[in-house]
């Protein structure tokens, strides 16, 4: 007989994933801030190789002293 053909009863709870203690927390955070600190590496790398472009055309920049 499968499970699902079984008439309803008692079921059990599902239980919870375990929670993650403070060491695996520090570590997947320290890990984060890494790969962050490459990618600004990489980002500023690049940067400094990849040739400005003009500014892209928008609405033109209010003037401070344009206030009417």
């Amino acid at each position: 007989m499968s499970r699902c053909s079984r008439e309803p009863g008692p079921y059990r709870p599902i239980p919870e994933p375990p929670r993650a203690g403070e060491r695996a927390v520090r570590f997947a955070l320290t890990r984060a801030a890494e790969c962050l600190a490459d990618l600004l590496r990489i980002a500023v790398s690049r940067g400094e190789r990849v040739p400005r472009r003009e500014p892209l055309p928008g609405p033109p920049a209010i003037d401070a002293g344009d206030r009417g």
